[in-house]
């Protein structure tokens, strides 16, 4: 009840129309007075409002309002701010691409470097845990498969090394009496160690592959832009004034 009361008495300061608002709708006419104070070149009001209402925010008020706070920041040139608001927004939403006909190229180059920044500290992720880069960024049956894969080649590997390290012994510890069967043994000891070495080899086949795709794709699945005439829009009834994004499929 208090995040509901303190939307409205926003809402009430931007003396924007809210009728029987809800508290969804009291996150949108917030963020709606944002858009309108970043238009109006008013870029320290709209930073305020959005940084007060930003720990009461949900869903896709989240992502609006990363994004708007990014656009700001750009606009006051502060690049690093800028960043961790575009991050925060790829964080919620892996798929998010802004499109070129609705941004300013400073606006696109330092959502690009914010993409890149996530995309490195993603494959970093990866370094520790193969498939949690996956994970991060969204694709989460790429990222379960490489953590199952990772598993279980290791898991192999080191079986296979124990074993082979156990063969290595056996075939060591033969002496000139044992004459009849050191081939045996070191057929054995051979065996398993050309299988520790392809399941070492598959272990790391697939924790290179997790960390260059962690770095190289934000997300494998269908991206999304927000279309040419969309973006941040405004929807106006008798009762609320309503703002979101509209992406295109």
């Amino acid at each position: 009840m208090k995040k509901r009361y303190f939307l409205l008495f926003l809402a009430c300061l931007t003396r924007l129309p809210y009728g029987q608002t809800s508290e969804h709708d009291g996150q949108e006419l917030v963020l709606a007075s944002a858009r309108e104070h970043y238009e109006n070149g008013a870029y320290a009001r709209a930073i305020t409002q959005l940084e007060t209402i930003f720990p009461y925010l949900e869903g896709e008020s989240i992502i609006d309002a990363h994004i708007l706070l990014a656009f700001n920041y750009v606009a006051i040139g502060d690049e690093a701010s800028a960043v961790a608001h575009f991050k925060g927004a790829l964080t919620q939403n892996p798929e998010l691409n802004l499109d070129e006909y609705d941004t300013t190229p400073e606006i696109r180059a330092v959502f690009k470097e914010a993409a890149q920044e996530q995309a490195y500290e993603f494959a970093g992720c990866s370094c520790f845990i193969p498939g949690i880069g996956q994970i991060l960024k969204g694709d989460y049956t790429k990222g379960r498969v490489i953590i199952a894969a990772s598993a279980v080649t290791l898991a192999g590997s080191l079986v296979s090394l124990s074993i082979a390290d156990g063969k290595r012994t056996t075939y060591l510890s033969l002496g000139p009496d044992d004459l009849d069967r050191i081939e045996e043994a070191y057929d054995d000891y051979n065996r398993w160690r050309k299988i520790t070495i392809l399941s070492a080899t598959a272990f790391l086949g697939v924790y290179v592959y997790s960390i260059v795709d962690a770095m190289i794709s934000r997300t494998s699945a269908k991206r999304k832009e927000i279309n040419q005439r969309s973006g941040i829009k405004f929807n106006v009834d008798s009762k609320s004034m309503g703002v979101s994004y509209v992406f295109m499929l």
